[in-house]
């Protein structure tokens, strides 16, 4: 185990397992806090590995998770039922001490409940439903194997470009997935790279950007490219009209200019004076100059 692969195996659970915003809030403190554990050493001197128990106190839990006590109690009893942590309450002087269980064995609340599921039979149900149900439930493992992908590509082209994320980045990719599809995030992550949008705006970028695929109705990656073309259609017809329109600069004429094309006089124009000849007093007959 380590932080990657225990994070990466929450998220891709989350849609399958359905906990509350303060249990995954409570889960990611609880890997946060062992990773920083794992810098020290126990007592006899060997480096901590993942699978050794730790103790954080229950106001670095309240700090870390946004929890207060009760809603760590509570949250903490629903990971546990899950398969997700366990932990052992030494009284109120010591602190309870966590330890975070491998989301990647055959030994969590969901796959024992998926492996129970399967092994159980009904003799008495008929031969049709059976493959029906067969069938459905194939196909939901399918659909949840695609899904477990996309969350893991998601995973990883942040972390590619802009470090691994952070718990509220964690928690909000996953809902962006569990709503949009995975495909509709990578295209968003995508869009923002090339926006040249940086790690530390890009949570905050992501936002906007699915605040305004709701708002619109875009749910597919193909909607998302057309409105996306449309806007800078119109943001290039824009830019020309103020290009068009723009008034051209006129030099201001100096003031000692001014004085004098005021006091030249001004010279009448003759009819007869073309160009290259000059028609002098009366005459008629053109004389060269």
């Amino acid at each position: 185990m380590n932080y990657l692969s225990i994070s990466i195996n929450f998220a891709r659970q989350i849609p399958m397992l359905n906990p509350t915003t303060g249990e995954i809030a409570l889960f990611h403190a609880l890997l946060d806090l062992k990773n920083i554990d794992m810098n020290f050493k126990d007592k006899t001197g060997k480096r901590k590995s993942w699978a050794d128990g730790f103790d954080p106190t229950s106001a670095t839990l309240q700090l870390y998770s946004g929890l207060s006590a009760n809603g760590i109690v509570k949250a903490r009893e629903k990971l546990k039922a899950l398969g997700l942590i366990d932990f052992k309450s030494r009284g109120r002087r010591k602190s309870t001490v966590y330890k975070l269980l491998d989301l990647s064995s055959d030994k969590s609340a969901f796959n024992s409940s998926v492996n129970s599921s399967d092994n159980s039979s009904d003799n008495s149900v008929p031969l049709n439903k059976t493959k029906q149900d067969k069938t459905k439930q194939d196909n939901k493992v399918l659909s949840d194997a695609r899904n477990e992908k996309s969350i893991s590509d998601v995973f990883n082209l942040w972390e590619s470009n802009w470090g691994f994320p952070n718990g509220i980045a964690q928690q909000d990719l996953t809902e962006w997935v569990n709503q949009f599809r995975a495909d509709l995030v990578l295209h968003a992550i995508t869009f923002a790279l090339r926006r040249n949008i940086n790690s530390k705006g890009a949570d905050r970028y992501l936002a906007r950007t699915f605040e305004r695929y709701q708002q619109e109705g875009i749910t597919t990656v193909e909607q998302a490219e057309k409105k996306e073309k449309q806007h800078q259609q119109q943001a290039s017809r824009e830019y020309g009209a103020r290009t068009f329109n723009k008034p051209k600069r006129r030099e201001p004429i100096p003031e000692w200019m001014r004085k004098d094309l005021e006091d030249k006089p001004k010279q009448n124009y003759d009819p007869r004076i073309q160009h290259g000849y000059v028609m002098p007093d009366d005459s008629m007959d053109p004389m060269p100059k």
